[in-house]
């Protein structure tokens, strides 16, 4: 099988999978994020921040774990959750919300 064939069956003929009518509008890597709905984009927004803090709670708590064990401290471990996740997580959906608010709001007033 050529490289032709196989893009021919994937549906790649004559460029990307991505509808050449939709403008290129809110792409990110390639992907087409100023298509999503208001629902969607709350979705995606919340999604990230909760992504965010959870990760961020992971590490802070590796990080706070050998930063008792090698430098024999007594450091409590809420501070993982308080004082380093709540605001990476808050922040990033602040940003979200930003972010994906706008791309709505610019898909709607620039509707046909």
């Amino acid at each position: 099988m050529t490289q032709g064939q196989f893009r021919d069956e994937i549906g790649l003929k004559n460029g990307p999978a991505v509808s050449q009518n939709s403008e290129d509008r809110g792409l990110v890597f390639g992907l087409p994020l100023g298509n999503f709905g208001f629902f969607a984009s709350l979705l995606i927004a919340f999604s990230a921040g909760f992504l965010a803090f959870f990760l961020t709670t992971f590490f802070a708590i590796l990080g706070i774990l050998f930063y008792n064990s090698i430098g024999g401290h007594s450091m409590d471990y809420a501070a993982a959750y308080k004082v380093i996740a709540l605001p990476v997580g808050v922040g990033v959906l602040v940003v979200g919300l930003f972010f994906f608010g706008f791309l709505w709001i610019r898909r709607k007033t620039t509707q046909k």
